[in-house]
């Protein structure tokens, strides 16, 4: 899916038009988040999109990457495995407690990230901005995004290093 784009016709159906597009690379996935305020807020503020779809776990594989290697890639403990990246809360724990926390709900998701290709989408005034997450958009569709990451886990936090822009 990366790098493929997306027209995205108006507001109120971001989810339904994602959701098209992702049934044509699996099956079985259903939108799961955020919420529509939050899909307005995420264009206008940033002009992108932060998606979460509940997937088959037969989508998680034997050869998906696991362990202390993926925990550094994805930012949740240094390259010497011995401090925990302090990010949230002053609490060194709190981004591992959260990603096991995920895990423990033992569901499988498809996370989507996606940008715009209108530079002018995420230099909305603070103003619009408000109005957009107020259902007032003031966001001129259709909007073009691409896929710039994707990826099948068993929580929907790991991506809170890598993708954090709330």
């Amino acid at each position: 899916m990366i790098g493929e784009r997306i027209k995205i016709s108006e507001r109120t159906s971001i989810s339904t038009e994602v959701a098209s597009f992702v049934a044509r690379f699996a099956d079985g996935c259903s939108f799961d988040s955020p919420e529509q305020k939050y899909l307005d807020g995420q264009i206008a503020k940033y002009g992108l999109l932060d998606m979460q779809f509940t997937a088959p776990s037969t989508m998680l594989d034997a050869d998906s990457k696991r362990g202390v290697p993926l925990l550094r890639e994805l930012g949740f403990i240094d390259e010497n495995a011995e401090n925990l990246i302090e990010e949230l809360d002053d609490d060194p724990a709190y981004c591992l407690e959260e990603l096991r926390h995920g895990i423990a709900e033992n569901k499988t998701y498809l996370l989507l990230f996606l940008k715009s290709s209108n530079q002018n989408v995420a230099k909305m005034s603070i103003r619009d901005q408000i109005a957009c997450c107020d259902d007032q958009a003031k966001i001129i569709f259709p909007i073009v995004f691409t896929v710039v990451d994707a990826c099948v886990t068993n929580s929907s936090f790991v991506w809170i290093n890598k993708h954090f822009f709330w």
